[in-house]
């Protein structure tokens, strides 16, 4: 009885270390990586695929770069288009009217008010 109660212990204590040293890190999106996606919707460089992954991710350490995903993902919804012409996807995805939208949305990247922490 007093084997099973250790061998139980010591497992459960490898599972924890081992969770604990091997854990999947999430790569975080900062200001600038933000930033940088938007300038490549702005000049037609991004993918339709990587634009979609970015909307689909929400931001949960940062509130106000998540509420700007939020803008920028209803942008999505009323404007995108994803018709396919001859078998590709078009080079810009946007209307010129909802690029100038994303360039304002892009402008207030780093105009990220007050964080009381």
């Amino acid at each position: 009885m007093l084997y099973a109660f250790l061998a139980t212990f010591v497992l459960l204590l490898l599972l924890v270390v081992g969770l604990s040293v091997f854990q999947h890190k999430t790569p975080r999106v900062t200001a600038e990586k933000f930033d940088a996606i938007l300038q490549q919707v702005i000049d037609g460089q991004i993918s339709t695929n990587e634009w979609l992954i970015f909307l689909s991710v929400p931001i949960r350490y940062d509130p106000w770069l998540e509420d700007l995903r939020v803008e920028l993902l209803l942008l999505d919804d009323k404007y995108f288009t994803r018709t396919i012409k001859n078998g590709q996807l078009p080079q810009q995805m946007y209307e010129p009217k909802v690029i100038a939208l994303i360039t304002e949305i892009k402008d207030k990247v780093f105009k990220q008010p007050y964080k009381d922490f």
